[in-house]
């Protein structure tokens, strides 16, 4: 068999590589070849109002630069969009140069980026590149669509609550912080609209995952029944249906702290979750739990709100009794130690409602 010597490193092999400087070992061929094979033309584009970036355009491939440095920004979205799935891989060092006169203004036109790449094991093998970089100032989809009031869905908040408008103020101003806090997470969230409605309001958001988000919240703090329906629009891009979807939030009559009237006697409410009420009988001192459903059915009464409770202090005790203050007339009244579930301090705050002539008192009690 007719040997061969490798023009680089002297070695006596079988076969040569063919590389682009001709024949070599197979080593020296390796150690010839390019770390990485990439293209010599980048394009990317830049929202002009949320300045994300992208490097096809679509819907769905934006994706922020922190870098506030021009210069530096460019390097991050050339690494990022450009080399990354390239390098993701190998152990190697990046050294990304761009002209010292590209960055300085808002729209930087095209240039060249002159790209090195060294081997992290092996100092000598390095690949350099010249790479056409462009960049596309455009208007990404999610922020055309927010200029544009787009919307795919609705939350309809209703309930006998939100008559009150204070309270109707609350939860909106607490719905949209929620709202607020998933639109930092994810920019394609967002809400379009707020439409005021006699006891309620709607709000027209960007995606029915957001809806269900939002309802589920709202569920899991004030107890509500959710009621979905969608409307055919018509065909996507795709060719597949497009729906606009209604996601209905049916309130509670009641929130926690109300005093309702339930099973025969006014009731403290101390809890309220998704599926349960927590009640505290204010005639039998016992803290006793009830589905929603079952209050959704048959509606209770309500007795009191926070807003107009009687509020005591308690000033002292004896073995039965504890001696309170009303800190509006500054009456004193006397009540059984056994009517309080706990143990209370001297200066407890201690309220109370009356209903039929009769004072029932109450403490802050734990669900």
């Amino acid at each position: 068999m007719v040997r061969r010597f490798c023009p680089k490193c002297g070695k006596s092999v079988d076969t040569l590589v063919q590389t682009e400087n001709g024949l070599f070992c197979e080593e020296c061929a390796n150690a010839l070849l390019p770390l990485i094979q990439i293209g010599d033309r980048f394009d990317f584009y830049e929202c002009g109002i949320c300045k994300r970036v992208s490097a096809t355009g679509s819907s769905d491939s934006w994706i922020p630069i922190g870098q506030q440095d021009p210069q530096n920004r460019l390097q991050e979205i050339i690494l990022r969009l450009f080399l990354l799935k390239s390098i993701a891989k190998l152990d190697v060092q990046v050294d990304i140069d761009i002209p010292a006169d590209i960055g300085g203004s808002e729209k930087c036109p095209p240039f060249d980026a002159y790209i090195s790449i060294k081997s992290s094991k092996n100092e000598e093998k390095m690949s350099k590149f010249t790479v056409f970089v462009k960049p596309h100032y455009v208007v990404c989809t999610n922020c055309s669509r927010r200029r544009g009031h787009y919307f795919t869905a609705t939350l309809q908040i209703r309930g006998e609550l939100l008559s009150d408008s204070t309270m109707k103020e609350n939860l909106l101003n607490e719905v949209e912080k929620y709202a607020k806090d998933l639109e930092g997470k994810n920019q394609e969230m967002f809400v379009a609209k707020v439409v005021q409605e006699r006891q309620g309001f709607d709000l027209q958001l960007s995606t029915l995952h957001m809806a269900l988000l939002l309802s589920t919240h709202i569920k899991n703090k004030y107890g509500a029944k959710l009621e979905e329906s969608k409307r055919l629009m018509g065909l996507g891009e795709d060719g597949g249906e497009v729906y606009r979807y209604t996601i209905l939030v049916h309130l509670l009559p009641y929130k926690k702290d109300f005093v309702i009237f339930f099973e025969g006697e006014p009731c403290l409410v101390v809890g309220i979750n998704s599926k349960i009420t927590t009640l505290f009988g204010l005639e039998r001192k016992i803290t006793f739990r009830r589905e929603n459903k079952v209050l959704f059915s048959h509606p209770p009464k309500i007795i009191a709100t926070p807003g107009n409770f009687l509020t005591f202090e308690l000033i002292s005790e004896d073995q039965t009794f504890l001696h309170l203050i009303d800190t509006h007339t500054g009456a004193t009244i006397s009540e059984l130690k056994s009517n309080f579930p706990q143990k209370l301090p001297i200066g407890s705050t201690i309220y109370g409602i009356r209903v039929n002539d009769k004072t029932f008192f109450f403490s802050q009690i734990e669900a």
